[in-house]
């Protein structure tokens, strides 16, 4: 699954249930750039990828050793384990325009025909003129409860830290265990990440160039 946003005209993109696209988000940004549609699921989504250029590839590819390794572990154990496959990212250009993209596997062991959060807008993904957010975790709860919009609405009148963790608090008040992370940037181009996991990596990169990552916080600027 995976959805493009673009902030200056609050338009979206996004397929899901993708199964021979190697990089879901390239076939989001082809739905953006070549059609007149926002949502391409399924077998219409993979033939699409293959009338746009994108080289379609046995789903036996996408299955690493290590995931097929896991699996079997949790078959013998009957337990399941959390999923760390979402890439989330949010940018700011130089005329101040925002954008956030969402990929995602989905969560280990997941039921055929689930969706989760990722490629639904205003929950895994939003952007608007004001702040564009990306998510992560247990796509149910931040489904429900819209949390990339909860956050960017908020971002208006606060600082994206504190926007972040304002929204954050809101959905833990609704699922006191939501399993939820977020990434977002503001107009001003400052910015807030939370998570209630265990731990959430991030990384980015300012406007000289300069790299940097953490891996555990629940605000920052």
């Amino acid at each position: 699954d995976a959805l493009i946003a673009d902030g200056t005209t609050v338009q979206f993109e996004a397929v899901a249930a993708v199964r021979r696209v190697k990089n879901t988000i390239r076939l989001a940004r082809l739905v953006m750039t070549e059609t007149n549609n926002c949502f391409f699921v399924a077998d219409g989504a993979d033939q699409l990828a293959d009338k746009l250029g994108i080289p379609l590839i046995a789903n036996v590819e996408l299955i690493t050793d290590k995931e097929l390794a896991q699996f079997r572990e949790r078959a013998k154990a009957a337990q399941t384990r959390k999923g760390t496959g979402t890439v989330g990212a949010v940018a700011i250009d130089a005329q101040g325009r925002l954008a956030a993209a969402t990929s995602t596997g989905g969560i280990p062991d997941k039921k055929k025909g689930r969706v989760g959060d990722s490629p639904i807008f205003g929950a895994g993904t939003y952007a608007n003129p004001d702040a564009a957010a990306s998510a992560t975790g247990q796509g149910e709860n931040i489904m429900r409860f819209f949390l990339c919009k909860e956050a960017a609405d908020r971002a208006c009148h606060l600082a994206a830290p504190e926007a972040v963790v304002r929204a954050m608090d809101f959905l833990v008040q609704h699922i006191p265990l939501p399993e939820a992370g977020i990434i977002l940037i503001d107009a001003q181009g400052n910015l807030g990440a939370t998570h209630t996991t265990n731990a959430m990596p991030i990384a980015w990169v300012d406007e000289d160039g300069e790299i940097g990552a953490s891996m555990t916080m629940r605000g920052w600027a």
